[in-house]
């Protein structure tokens, strides 16, 4: 499980949570969901036959730029990220 750090990741879409059975994959480092867990930002699950994919961020894009100007990474991530979605 990931936690958001930077000060873009107060941009998120508020919800009751994640649905029982799915993952959360990333959650926000300070909001909360109706049941006190923390508020689920980036979620997996699963919908008949198919797999769903719940990103409740509007500033992902700002992710390659925060990887961008750290010397370790060339924002490569970000790009796999959505290649892989």
């Amino acid at each position: 499980m990931l936690h958001l750090e930077d000060k873009t990741s107060r941009q998120v879409n508020l919800t009751a949570g994640a649905r029982p059975g799915a993952t959360v994959l990333l959650e926000h480092p300070t909001l909360s969901a109706r049941r006190g867990v923390p508020m689920p930002v980036l979620v997996l699950g699963e919908h008949g036959k198919g797999r769903t994919l719940a990103l409740t961020t509007d500033s992902a894009w700002r992710w390659g730029f925060v990887a961008a100007g750290k010397s370790t990474d060339d924002a490569r991530a970000h790009d796999r990220f959505w290649e892989n979605v």
